[in-house]
């Protein structure tokens, strides 16, 4: 969101900040505002961004979905869900 906001590339931001960081919050968005919505359905090319992700395996990471606590954690489980597809693909 901050990418759009900017006029940022968010692929060459991702890659200018993951060396540095020990932890993510992974989250697709629309737009400038609308957060945390289902995995898959938002603005992010999770191809080639989980490709970026997965080449620095010590970062952790949690979903980010929005109610993804909801009946025990289905958001969430629906969001790892769809990233492992792209795990043999990384």
């Amino acid at each position: 969101m901050t990418c759009t906001h900017f006029r940022l590339d968010f692929q060459d931001a991702l890659a200018g900040l993951l060396p540095y960081v020990a932890h993510l919050h992974v989250a697709d968005a629309v737009g400038v505002n609308g957060e945390g919505v289902l995995m898959g359905t938002g603005d992010v090319r999770w191809p080639e961004t989980w490709k970026k992700i997965t080449a620095y395996a010590n970062a952790s990471f949690i979903p980010e979905v929005w109610q993804g606590h909801k009946d025990h954690g289905a958001g969430f489980w629906a969001a790892l869900e769809f990233l492992s597809q792209y795990n043999d693909k990384a």
